[in-house]
């Protein structure tokens, strides 16, 4: 939209710290209709204020889950992708 120069768009674009978790699961239960998995990725949400994102999904091959979290604080992210896969596991 701009007609800015990507090498000039890529100047401005802010880099944060992201974590990948990635686990064995025995099977792959419907995300969605678990209220607690649901409420803590809500919670996270608003801790990261708008500054960052949060990505769960399984693996379409394997049974595997994903969690990514990016933001602005290493430390927190972590514990916060920690506290959603150790909500799933359960």
């Amino acid at each position: 939209k701009s007609q800015k120069p990507l090498s000039q768009l890529g100047k401005i674009m802010q880099k944060l710290p992201h974590i990948l978790i990635n686990f064995n699961l025995k099977e792959k239960k419907d995300q969605n209709s678990n209220d607690e998995i649901k409420k803590t990725i809500k919670q996270a949400e608003k801790s990261l204020k708008g500054k960052g994102r949060i990505l769960v999904r399984y693996s379409g091959t394997e049974f595997v889950a994903r969690v990514m979290v990016e933001g602005e604080n290493e430390d927190r992210i972590k514990k916060i992708a920690h506290n959603i896969s150790e909500v799933i596991k359960k």
